[in-house]
């Protein structure tokens, strides 16, 4: 089963101050073929008896593409998967005229579920966003008016928790509108001290909001250490060890020229060397992360650790086993997605919003 995340573009119309995206990455003039590319790795997973599992198409910024090719590549996956495509953009290019233009080359909505990013109240949003939150927001609204199942990926850094209680009464508010989100912490310049690590996990703990936390979801790569697994391919032919590294010397191969087995084979042996912190090897949370993403590690050891320990010891302490704890998040979080398991009686629900 083959799981893709696909970039189609390498443009995006915002700058966020917090982007994976390199400089070299982030041209205005973006001349890929997504389609065509596109066409070209389900053909090679066809060729080598690989079955399409869940795609999610991104970018940097995929609404920036013609929306018939978007609706056009989401019926092509959808056909070949019988699964939800997903999409993930920072929703400023959605409005009532894309979205029609979008289903024009889709056979219903409900082929569709699209997260939308968005970091909290305006304020809080727009310290990294810049002025982009009223587009987003009127974005993730029409597609909820028409039905779409969406989220809201809420990036989560040092400047959020300094407004933790306006971030908190906007979860709530989210929460009460029945509007699904997940939490995505930052790391580097932008990501928490240790002290806000703690302060940001007791909120989760004591709001029962852990499980949005992406650190703490079963089967996702933050749980793996080196053992992580992104299959990341590019509308540029290369293969990227994830979307935190699209910079030219982390694309570790190309697609077009070798095999996917090759390309998945490499992906999988591709952080076994680095380095990880020695006391990490005895440390009590050591399940919880192994060491944390090797891409964002501080000094050898989890960006996130002061996090990731504070939660441990609450859940320890509360009596709580850690693996039936995540186990449970799966459940939680699968929750929303399981639906794609049953498409039929998806598209028929938001086919009854159909444009015709």
């Amino acid at each position: 089963m083959l799981n893709i995340f696909f970039a189609v573009n390498r443009s995006c119309n915002l700058r966020c101050r917090y982007c994976y995206l390199p400089l070299e990455r982030r041209s205005g003039d973006d001349t890929l073929d997504a389609e065509t590319a596109l066409t070209d790795v389900l053909a090679k997973a066809e060729r080598e008896g690989m079955a399409i599992g869940n795609v999610h198409l991104h970018g940097a910024e995929p609404g920036l593409l013609a929306p018939e090719s978007l609706g056009r590549m989401a019926t092509m996956i959808h056909l070949r998967s019988g699964r939800l495509v997903g999409l993930q953009s920072n929703g400023t290019m959605i409005d009532g005229e894309w979205l029609d233009r979008l289903e024009t080359a889709m056979p219903s909505r409900g082929i569709l579920k699209v997260g939308i990013t968005l970091d909290g109240p305006k304020p809080i949003h727009e310290i990294m966003r810049g002025r982009s939150f009223d587009r987003a927001w009127a974005g993730l609204q029409e597609l909820n008016r028409r039905g779409y199942q969406t989220y809201v990926l809420s990036c989560v850094g040092g400047h959020t928790v300094k407004r933790l209680d306006a971030y908190a009464t906007w979860v709530e508010e989210m929460i009460a509108q029945r509007q699904f989100l997940f939490f995505q912490l930052l790391s580097g310049p932008h990501g928490m001290t240790a002290e806000q690590q703690l302060r940001f996990a007791d909120w989760l703990y004591d709001s029962c909001q852990v499980w949005r936390c992406l650190g703490f979801q079963a089967g996702l790569c933050s749980l793996a250490g080196n053992g992580c697994f992104w299959l990341e391919l590019g509308a540029d032919g290369k293969a990227y060890s994830c979307n935190k590294g699209y910079s030219a010397e982390l694309a570790f191969a190309d697609w077009r020229d070798s095999s996917l087995a090759e390309v998945i084979a490499a992906r999988r042996s591709l952080y076994a060397g680095h380095a990880v912190d020695p006391a990490c090897a005895g440390c009590r949370a050591w399940d919880l992360c192994q060491g944390g993403c090797p891409l964002e590690r501080s000094e050898v050891h989890a960006n996130d650790c002061a996090l990731r320990l504070r939660l441990f010891d609450r859940l320890r302490a509360d009596g709580q086993d850690l693996g039936a704890f995540i186990a449970a998040n799966r459940h939680l979080a699968a929750a929303y997605y399981a639906r794609a398991r049953s498409l039929d009686a998806v598209s028929r629900r938001f086919d009854a919003n159909r444009k015709p």
